[in-house]
């Protein structure tokens, strides 16, 4: 329900809250299909609203603090930058979120499943837009939302006339007609708990259940390990979730789990991809060992071999050939040999005796070598029949851990960074593309923290409990979204993981120095900070 009529709705009612008053301070871009928009808010935090296209899965998070990358970031619509934020409002009939500036300037987030864009107005005129080729459905002509609903919930009379008029074939098609805002799933859960499609006064009564649940939401991010990641704003107590106070709050995290998803997503094809390359190149190994032509290279030079050694009498005066009788065939009188005419007959024989011998070590060369392809061709089919079932991260994790061995003789070569190195440390893809780094121990929290960690890496640890080091690269101190979200899987990751809220201190990993205690993972601060949070993986 990311990109659900009602969920923008709650998100923009959060951000009005927030943004009128406040500054639109920049807008960027630094990674494909994906704009920035930053704002400065009434209480004068740095606040970022991020708009994804070209991809259904995702659509508006925001995150707090700055994170603008000074390289391959581009700025966009400069004639708004600084303009205060006059409005911030839903529109009535559609998914487009309002962005009301001084000087007659508005920006529109029209966050449509395959038709994402933002485009900047003056005075309702087109300006310019993030995506130039997109064009938008007008809505100026579709009803009003929620008063349309509001309309058929509160009343049953023309709810049941209104869904016996409509002329389409089946009650989900009616349904879509007759309820604007409602998508598919929203249709398929009003069905599902009516029950019967054909009682249109239990239908209406779930309606309007369903109706008022939507205007008072309850954000959950459904979380099943075999599946991805699912918001709901609705009541879900039979399905397992993470609720939120908040829908931006929700939204956010199912952003950061969703990028895991993709990530691992990529991941999974990237290791079937290179199973399917081994396999090929295991079957190349097989077909290219045939010894049949090598096997009769071998009889005939042993049989040149013995030949001269039976005429090794003649003694003709540098001969390139000579022509002897072919003991080892009947049918054949004679057969010539080829000489090397600064040969004796002896070496001759000799020479065609060692090409016999290098000749068996190629057939054995090539039978290790398909016996080899063989080996590999088996091992990359069963290691294809176990990926075929991975879904999530989780599943790629179970499956690396558990067929290291098979994946090493099949030569999968694990996950480095950039630079060839593969880390000794538990690393996690953050959604900004920030990487955290926590040690799996008191000698690994060393190694991380003074011999891999940068100066101007931030360090975290759960304060007054033992458990990783974390260090996030690739964000910054101001940054407040990513140090959350890597302060609640540092605080995961620590003996505190049970708590309810955790302290977590983080710093620039400059200000972190060793104890005057020996101990390795202990460490003294010069500088620090401390967030609350609540634990978690995700």
């Amino acid at each position: 329900m990311h990109r659900n009529y009602f969920t923008l709705y709650h998100a923009a009612g959060e951000l009005r809250s927030r943004l009128v008053g406040g500054y639109l301070f920049e807008v960027y871009s630094q990674k494909k299909n994906e704009l920035t928009i930053a704002f400065i808010t009434n209480d004068r935090n740095h606040l970022q609203l991020v708009v994804t296209t070209a991809n259904p899965r995702l659509g508006l998070c925001v995150r707090e603090g700055l994170n603008r990358k000074k390289r391959n970031s581009a700025g966009l619509m400069p004639e708004i930058y600084e303009q205060e934020v006059l409005d911030f409002r839903m529109d009535t009939a559609d998914r487009i979120i309002h962005v009301i500036l001084e000087s007659g300037y508005k920006l529109e987030l029209r966050l449509f499943t395959g038709r994402t864009n933002v485009v900047l107005l003056n005075d309702e005129k087109k300006i310019s837009s993030f995506k130039e080729h997109i064009a938008t459905p007008p809505s100026q002509f579709r009803p009003d939302v929620l008063k349309t609903l509001e309309k058929l919930a509160c009343n049953e009379e023309v709810f049941c006339r209104e869904l016996r008029a409509n002329g389409s074939d089946t009650t989900i098609k009616r349904l879509q007609a007759l309820l604007p805002g409602f998508d598919r799933f929203l249709v398929r859960t009003l069905l599902q708990r009516a029950g019967n499609p054909d009682d249109h006064p239990t239908l209406h009564i779930e309606f309007r259940k369903l109706f008022f649940e939507l205007i008072e939401p309850h954000p959950t991010l459904i979380i099943d390990d075999k599946e991805e990641p699912f918001l709901s704003i609705l009541e879900t107590p039979e399905k397992k979730g993470k609720s939120f106070e908040t829908v931006l709050e929700a939204l956010s995290f199912y952003c950061s789990r969703t990028w895991q998803f993709l990530g691992a997503t990529g991941d999974i094809g990237d290791l079937k991809q290179a199973l399917l390359e081994a396999q090929k190149k295991a079957q190349s190994m097989i077909r290219g060992a045939s010894s049949e032509e090598l096997e009769s290279a071998i009889e005939h030079s042993t049989t040149m071999g013995h030949l001269l050694m039976s005429n090794i009498g003649n003694q003709s005066r540098k001969p390139t050939s000579i022509q002897v009788t072919n003991l080892f065939d009947s049918e054949s009188e004679t057969v010539t040999i080829q000489l090397k005419p600064e040969l004796s007959i002896h070496q001759n024989a000799e020479r065609y005796f060692t090409k016999a011998a290098k000749t068996r070590g190629k057939i054995a060369a090539m039978q290790h070598r398909k016996t080899e392809g063989q080996r590999i061709a088996a091992c990359c089919e069963l290691l294809l029949e176990k990926a075929a079932t991975l879904k999530t991260p989780s599943d790629l994790r179970n499956f690396n851990e558990t067929y290291t061995r098979e994946l090493r003789e099949a030569g999968i070569k694990s996950r480095k960074s950039k630079n060839g190195k593969s880390f000794p440390f538990r690393t996690v893809a953050l959604p900004s593309g920030a990487t955290l780094f926590l040690g799996k121990n008191a000698a690994n929290n060393d190694l991380l923290t003074f011999s891999f960690a940068k100066p101007h890496d931030i360090w975290l640890h759960a304060r007054g409990s033992s458990g990783s080091h974390g260090i996030l690269r690739g964000s910054c101190m101001q940054n407040r979204t990513d140090i959350q979200r890597a302060a609640e899987i540092v605080a995961f990751h620590s003996a505190a993981r049970h708590s309810t809220m955790v302290p977590v201190m983080y710093t620039e990993k400059k200000y972190v120095r060793k104890s005057g205690s020996r101990l390795p993972g202990q460490v003294r601060l010069d500088r620090e900070e401390v967030i609350l949070v609540t634990p978690s993986c995700i």
